[in-house]
């Protein structure tokens, strides 16, 4: 078993800067055809309005907010492992409306599972000061899971918050969030964060 970085809680005060990382939120994993589909449709209402709330608190509170959505050519690599999705320019591409970007949000697009992976984000967030970030998004043990272990190996920690994530299955969410802590960082629930003392 690894030892997280934060045994408890994040961290907190003027010293920490933290930013809110959405993964994934795309119309295609949330609202595409039933073989498309990240999440399961009967969860799909109340992860939306979870992230939308965090979203709000986040902005409310000064703290940026920074998306990370897949936006594959037909020739990518990672479709030798997974079938075609989320192709640059198409509607099942996009982040679902009722969370959609504010017009100085940056939207990191990439390739692979991870957020980090030869993309922007790491610069994004350097540029924004921040050492610390929130996850929400999907899928829990994949793109979130990968773009959490991104960041802890590039210095900056990271946290998920339950609510505001999902996956296939309410197993695999256990799991997923238990291989997190275990391995990443806290699991931090919304009501918790952004809250002035």
């Amino acid at each position: 078993r690894c030892w997280p970085p934060w045994p408890n809680r994040p961290p907190s005060g003027p010293d920490v800067a933290s930013a809110v990382v959405v993964v994934d939120m795309l119309n295609e994993f949330l609202r595409g055809r039933p073989e498309q589909l990240l999440v399961p449709a009967d969860q799909v209402l109340a992860l939306v309005d979870n992230t939308r709330a965090l979203l709000g608190a986040a902005r409310q509170a000064s703290i940026p907010v920074v998306y990370v959505a897949c936006a594959h050519d037909s020739t990518d690599v990672i479709f030798r492992a997974v079938p075609p999705h989320a192709l640059r320019g198409t509607w099942e591409a996009q982040i679902v409306p009722e969370l959609a970007a504010l017009p100085d949000e940056p939207v990191v697009e990439k390739k692979v599972y991870d957020g980090f992976h030869q993309t922007r984000l790491e610069n994004v967030l350097r540029d924004l000061d921040v050492d610390q970030v929130y996850l929400a998004g999907a899928q829990t043990d994949c793109c979130v899971h990968a773009t959490g272990q991104g960041a802890i190996f590039r210095g900056i920690r990271a946290a998920i918050v339950p609510e505001c994530v999902a996956t296939a299955t309410a197993e695999r969410q256990r799991v997923g969030l238990d291989r997190f802590r275990d391995l990443i960082g806290p699991v931090v629930s919304r009501a918790d964060l952004f809250v002035s003392p």
